[in-house]
């Protein structure tokens, strides 16, 4: 990944592909989301997903 637009198309085509090991190197952690209810959740390492 050289530019964001790359980092960018790289996450969303780990999403699309359901590649779990390609979408973790896309994150930096710790990382926080929102689940479906709109819990925030931290994630503090890849392990973790």
């Amino acid at each position: 990944m050289n530019t964001p637009e790359e980092a960018i198309a790289l996450h969303q085509k780990s999403i699309n592909d359901r590649n779990l090991e390609d979408y973790i190197k896309t994150v930096i952690f710790p990382f926080t989301y929102q689940n479906f209810n709109g819990t925030a959740i931290t994630v503090e390492t890849p392990d973790q997903y």
